[in-house]
């Protein structure tokens, strides 16, 4: 048995872990499994919405033990949809995950002193780092720049807001169920467990690209193939002085396609 403490709000809290036998359902006639029995209705309905659209019908699945309703999508969804990919099924916490670094302390550990410091050092729920907070030490300063690389590298970063915002969230907790846990096992060994994520980047990117995988469904995609292919085409005729002209009346001769599928199912391909 793992013993616990975990930080959640303003204190540390003891519990022992008990791992209790995984029972499972699932959906007949699908390819789809559910590693638990303890679902509520709406989460089963939303995995069928998603198998109901054609290009998904057969697609692999599997759903985790945490799953719940989410906001037009179920949470805890794995799957191979092939070259396809719904931006709201990947959500809003891009790099979520447990981080797990294993110690051993010979000393006894004071988790009042622990637990005030994690409040001083690390932002967590609506906060970012600010001077309220400790600010980095200079020895964190390489992995600072790094996460502030990453970032720019985006492929959406110029249309993310509060950019400034985003930077100051590097190293922070978040909100929810993220949480900072010191677990210690039968032969003394401690781990410290962060359920790390993105905070307010995540949530941007994925809106951003659901938007896009909104208008790709409208017919929007099938435009920028015709664009595409009209510029090549002048290029190649030696009359690059009339593509102005001839993109503007092909923007306002478009229109738009009637979704079939709901929009927070939206999807990009390839």
């Amino acid at each position: 048995m793992i013993q616990t403490w975990r930080k959640t709000s303003s204190e540390l809290i003891y519990s022992p872990n008990v791992i209790k036998d995984i029972h499972m359902k699932t959906i007949d006639g699908y390819d789809v499994k559910i590693f638990t029995d303890n679902i509520e209705d709406t989460a089963i309905e939303q995995i069928r919405q998603l198998l109901s659209i054609d290009v998904f019908s057969d697609c692999k699945i599997r759903i985790m033990p945490d799953v719940h309703a989410g906001a037009g999508c179920v949470i805890g969804f794995t799957g191979n949809l092939g070259d396809k990919v719904i931006p709201n099924i990947v959500g809003v916490d891009i790099g979520c995950g447990m981080l797990v670094q294993p110690f051993i302390c010979n000393n006894p550990i004071d988790f009042h002193a622990l637990n005030e410091y994690i409040l001083r050092a690390i932002p967590s729920g609506r906060d970012f780092r600010d001077e309220n907070y400790l600010p980095l030490s200079q020895k964190y300063s390489d992995i600072y720049q790094n996460a502030k690389q990453l970032i720019l590298q985006l492929r959406c970063y110029r249309e993310l807001k509060e950019v400034r915002r985003l930077y100051k969230s590097i190293g922070s907790l978040g909100s929810g169920n993220h949480f900072i846990e010191l677990d210690k096992d039968e032969s003394d060994l401690y781990y410290l467990v962060v359920h790390t994520g993105s905070r307010n980047l995540g949530k941007q990117v994925a809106d951003i690209y659901q938007k896009l995988a909104v208008k790709c469904q409208s017919g929007w995609d099938k435009l920028m193939v015709e664009k595409n292919r009209i510029i090549e085409e002048y290029k190649q005729a030696g009359r690059k002085s009339e593509l102005q002209d001839v993109i503007r009346n092909l923007h306002n001769s478009f229109k738009t396609c009637k979704l079939t599928i709901p929009q927070d199912l939206c999807y990009l391909q390839g």
